[in-house]
């Protein structure tokens, strides 16, 4: 299962990212990992990945950020569908309350 979109995060959140390693524990205070990051402002590339709980149910989030707009554009692939459904709510949840804490 495969999902594209986009999403917006809070201005707090777009400014927090000159420093990209507070969005990377932002999302793992949310049980979502990163396997890898790079790029320079404005646009940053994370690879973040998380499992269902109790369940081999994994998926896999390409999170391109534009710290300009404030736009996220989100690649969610996953196994379950019906799942990859709920965990696409969940991960755009966690990125809209990301800098607001």
């Amino acid at each position: 299962m495969f999902r594209g979109q986009e999403c917006s995060l809070s201005p707090q959140g777009a400014a927090s990212l000159m420093n990209p390693q507070s969005l990377i524990r932002h999302m793992q205070s949310n049980y979502i990992q990163c396997i890898a990051s790079g790029g320079q402002p404005p646009n940053y590339k994370f690879f973040f990945y998380a499992q269902k709980d109790g369940a081999t149910a994994f998926f896999l989030v390409e999170c391109i950020v534009n710290t300009a707009s404030a736009k996220a554009q989100l690649k969610i692939k996953g196994d379950d569908g019906t799942a990859a459904e709920a965990f696409s709510t969940l991960f755009q949840s966690a990125l809209s309350k990301f800098g607001l804490s």
